[in-house]
Order: structure tokens, then C-alpha cells, then sequence
């Protein structure tokens, strides 16, 4: 039986290319706005740490509540701005980031993703997104190491709710053996899995990084004489 990671994305083995106050500021200039991004920048991570989660409403696209909630967050960072056209500003920035260019990669996601999968680990990635992530992973070359890629959207509940971590073991087929996961958010990425039962490490950057998780995960147990 093949053990099994689960990744998260964003600020796990994903980070956006600029600064976002950067992106959302030029794109902003496009649409008759002068923004700083420093400021841009601090109202997103206060909006970003405040804002509650989407609603998913019953019978309703998960994508679709997912996009909400982006473009709620979105205008309260502008909130006291005057964009002209809020709607075609939106559309664009939402576009932007679901594409590979917008995102890089941490320096240690690929060496790990190829010595886990030498190690014979089963790959999962369970993620707060939507369908952009798809694309995202493609464009970056990341498909390929995981047998599926959950977001929040399709399983219409986010982390740390249970029902995303149940849903990827349903999807792992029955008695998948143990599984571990790893992400960067204390609330999300440890609370979330052990509620179910699953292991999990929290990868801190800069004082940490995937490879020495996986060195710590596979290193033989030791015996006391």
C-alpha cells in the first residue's frame, strides 16, 4: 500500500510571480486608476484575513461562489478607490491569475515533488481554489505528478472543514492508507486534516522547506537497544 501526500498550493508549492499589490495596480492602471501598491498590498492582506468564506448554495457551481468571494475581497481593497469600470477591471485581474505565468514555483517544489514520487509516495493536491487551479498546473508543469487535484470549489466547503479532507479520501479509493499532509496554514493545513484523522506538517518559509519535511517523513524509525 502506498502512502500518500496531500499538497496545498499557494504558499506551499505556488507563489504569485509579483507582489499583489503590484499586479492588482498595474492592471488597475489599465482602467484609469493610480494606485500604490504598498498600499494595495496591505488592503489586500487585511481584506484577505477577514473575509469570510463563500457561500455555496445548494445546487449552485462551486466555481461560481468561489468567483464571488473573490470579487467581494477584491472591492474592499478598492473600497475607497473610484474605479470607473469595476466589472472589466475584475474580469481581468480574475483572468490573469489563472494563468501559469501569473505564478511561480518555490525553488524546492519540483525536487521534492520528483523524490517523493521517487520514494514511492501517492500524490494528492487539496487546495482553497477554484477551477483556475487546473489550468494553473498545467501551464506549470505540476499535473502530471498527482493522481487529482481537489479544490474548495468542487468540494463546495473549504479548509479546515472536514468535508474537503473527506472527499480526497473518498476519491483515493477505500482503505487508502495513511495519508499526510502538508501547507503553510496553521488553521487550514493542521486543524483541517487532523479533524480526520490524517497527519500533518505546516511548512514555515524561510526556516523550512518541503525537502526537509519529506527527509523527516521518511527517515527510518529509530530502535533503542
Amino acid at each position: 500500500m502506498m502512502p500518500v501526500l496531500s499538497l496545498d498550493a499557494a504558499g506551499t508549492l505556488i507563489h504569485p510571480a509579483e507582489r499583489v499589490g503590484a499586479t492588482y495596480a498595474r492592471i488597475a492602471a489599465r482602467h484609469g486608476l493610480d494606485a500604490d501598491p504598498n498600499e494595495l498590498d496591505r488592503r489586500f492582506a487585511a481584506a484577505f484575513a477577514t473575509h469570510p468564506a463563500p457561500r455555496y448554495l445548494p445546487g449552485e457551481n462551486g466555481d461560481k461562489a468561489e468567483r464571488a468571494w473573490w470579487e467581494e475581497l477584491v472591492k474592499a481593497v478598492f473600497e475607497e478607490e473610484d474605479l470607473i469600470d469595476f466589472p472589466s477591471f475584475f474580469n481581468e485581474l480574475f483572468a490573469h491569475f489563472a494563468s501559469g505565468e501569473a505564478w511561480a514555483l518555490y525553488p524546492d517544489a519540483k525536487p521534492f515533488l520528483n523524490e517523493a514520487k521517487n520514494r514511492g509516495f501517492r500524490l494528492i493536491m487539496v487546495s482553497n481554489f477554484d477551477r483556475r487551479l487546473h489550468s494553473i498546473c498545467h501551464d506549470m508543469d505540476l499535473s502530471s505528478y498527482f493522481d487529482f487535484i481537489l479544490t474548495s470549489a468542487e468540494a463546495k466547503a473549504r479548509k479546515p472543514s472536514p468535508l474537503i479532507f473527506q472527499m480526497a479520501e473518498n476519491r483515493l479509493g477505500p482503505d487508502p492508507g495513511r495519508i499526510h499532509h502538508i501547507g503553510d496554514s496553521p488553521e487550514a493545513d493542521m486543524r483541517g486534516p487532523h479533524s480526520v484523522g490524517w497527519r500533518a506538517d505546516l511548512i514555515e518559509r524561510p526556516k523550512d522547506d518541503l525537502l526537509s519535511i519529506l527527509s523527516r517523513l521518511t527517515r527510518p524509525a529509530r530502535s533503542d537497544a
